[in-house]
């Protein structure tokens, strides 16, 4: 009931909303409208899982940090570029993978190591996909 009631708020409410105010900011200029789409992302992901917020906001200001050198040595933009997209794929692989492993190894091996209590959001892999095409 409470996933219905959720799917609702974000279908009726968040989506328009955002919709609303992406495009009405857009209008007004384009950065902006870039803008809208990443504190709607922030607000959307931190309200399904709270103790998103810290990782949310740590990839997003290396991402940040990232475009703005890019912007300011156009000469190194490709290794600028590929920097970031392989510490989002790291952080990727450590939250989605990491207890995988740990597990396959304990399973194949005498090991007994335990896993760790990590996030698992299941949309974190399209949240950093996204923040590539964005920027």
């Amino acid at each position: 009931e409470k996933d219905a009631v959720q799917f609702f708020v974000f279908i009726l409410l968040f989506l328009p909303t955002t919709v609303l105010a992406y495009y009405l900011a857009n209008r007004i200029k384009p950065p902006i409208g870039k803008v809208v789409i990443i504190v709607a992302s922030v607000i959307f992901y931190s309200c399904s899982n709270w103790k998103l917020s810290s990782i949310l906001g740590i990839s997003l200001i290396i991402n940040l940090g990232f475009s703005m050198l890019i912007q300011k040595f156009r000469q190194f933009s490709k290794p600028l570029f590929i920097a970031p997209v392989v510490i989002n794929v790291g952080m990727l692989l450590f939250f989605k993978s990491t207890n995988f492993f740990i597990t396959a190894v304990n399973q194949h091996s005498c090991m007994e190591w335990s896993t760790l209590d990590l996030i698992q959001p299941v949309r974190i892999s399209f949240l950093h996909f996204n923040k590539l095409l964005i920027w």
